[in-house]
């Protein structure tokens, strides 16, 4: 195209006037400059829609990656409050756990203390009612026929002892008759 346009120009300086070729030369290479500006034009506005669709293009990725680094964000952001949620839930968890767990060996050492002392006073009454059954059954029994057996076996001497006494007064009172009367006898001899 430069080629063109400077041999117009060169023949356009050298021969002016020109003949008809001449001249018709001079329209066919102003024609083809005006095609080849034309072109130049078209060329231009393709370069430029197409630095439009590069800058449209580049301001596309230009979001995408924006928006890309919002999610990421977004999803990193939501993993670290599901992460701190969980992590004190389980917390909560393991404290609450801990606090049943020793409310509930409180619960049962006081349950079992509970159990052992009232085991013990049933045990306490049951061998305290044991011992006054056998106070009341065995021993009172025992100290009766006891009390009885002397009873029985002093009034048993006792009225051996009058027997003999009144046994002794009689002898002695039938024998001083005798020797009264056998003095009698001997006498009335």
């Amino acid at each position: 195209m430069l080629g063109v346009k400077v041999s117009a120009n060169v023949r356009r300086y050298f021969f002016p006037g020109g003949s008809s070729s001449s001249r018709s030369s001079s329209s066919s290479s102003s024609s083809s400059s005006s095609s080849s500006s034309n072109s130049s034009s078209n060329s231009s506005s393709s370069s430029s829609s197409s630095n439009s669709s590069s800058s449209s293009s580049s301001n596309v990725i230009n979001i995408v990656v924006v928006v890309v680094v919002v999610v990421v964000v977004a999803v990193a952001v939501v993993v670290v409050v599901v992460v701190v949620v969980v992590v004190v839930v389980v917390e909560v968890v393991v404290v609450v756990v801990v606090v049943v767990v020793v409310v509930g060996v409180v619960v049962l050492v006081v349950v079992v203390v509970v159990v052992v002392v009232v085991v013990v006073v049933v045990v306490v009454v049951v061998v305290v009612m044991l011992v006054v059954v056998m106070v009341v059954v065995v021993v009172v029994p025992v100290v009766v026929v006891v009390v009885v057996v002397v009873v029985v076996v002093a009034a048993a001497v006792v009225v051996e002892v009058v027997i003999v006494v009144v046994i002794v007064v009689v002898e002695v009172v039938v024998g001083s008759r005798k020797e009264q009367q056998v003095k009698r006898i001997t006498l009335a001899f």
